[in-house]
């Protein structure tokens, strides 16, 4: 890669970064294309954002699909963990989810309200929503549950930590003022319970 070609791509990841937070803290539709320019080193106004994309959604498409990126890295590296109890993989997971989480509130906001998106970014974040989800599915089907219980308890599960992080991450309370530990032990045991519960029904029906 030439000299030339390496600064176009650093300022485009600059311009998604920066795009990224400003979308999440004022949103689309409030964020203009000469404000992401200037936080993202170029001269307000110039024009400069359009010699990497051709519009603002497309910046935003480009954020959504970094976004992914992200979530499928993060996906296989959890499905590559060494087997362990229901209780323990489950810490496993909600450990590295709440790791993940603590770096994304950018993205957690953008995916809150998908009011006033373009309906191609709509479309990309439900399909980024789908990995994410399929964090759990793929646990959960390893340890013999069927397909459609295992997309039934993902849902459930990953729903249920999101709306935890995005309220924490942007009101910074908690709900109900439940504090971290105490949801992780009990969303623990409450997942176990049901994880248990469904691996003994599919060894029933074996």
């Amino acid at each position: 890669m030439s000299l030339t070609d390496q600064r176009r791509s650093d300022t485009r990841l600059k311009i998604i970064d920066h795009a990224a937070n400003a979308f999440g803290q004022k949103g689309y539709q409030n964020t203009s294309i000469a404000e992401i320019e200037g936080l993202s080193g170029l001269r307000p106004g110039s024009g400069g954002l359009y010699r990497h994309f051709v519009s603002k959604e497309e910046v935003l498409l480009a954020v959504i699909a970094e976004y992914h990126k992200r979530v499928k890295n993060l996906r296989h590296t959890l499905s590559s963990m060494e087997k362990k109890s229901p209780v323990d993989e489950l810490r496993e997971v909600f450990d590295a989810l709440l790791a993940f989480a603590s770096g994304e509130e950018a993205m957690l906001a953008i995916g809150s309200d998908t009011t006033g998106l373009p309906k191609l970014a709509v479309v990309a974040i439900g399909e980024t929503w789908d990995e994410a989800y399929g964090i759990f599915r793929d646990l959960f089907e390893r340890n013999g549950i069927d397909e459609t219980s295992s997309a039934c308890m993902a849902v459930g599960a990953m729903g249920s930590l999101y709306h935890y992080f995005l309220r924490l991450g942007s009101w910074k309370t908690t709900p109900l003022n439940i504090n971290l530990y105490d949801y992780l032990d009990n969303w623990t045991k409450f997942w176990s319970l049901i994880f248990d519960k469904e691996l003994q029904e599919a060894r029933s029906t074996t």
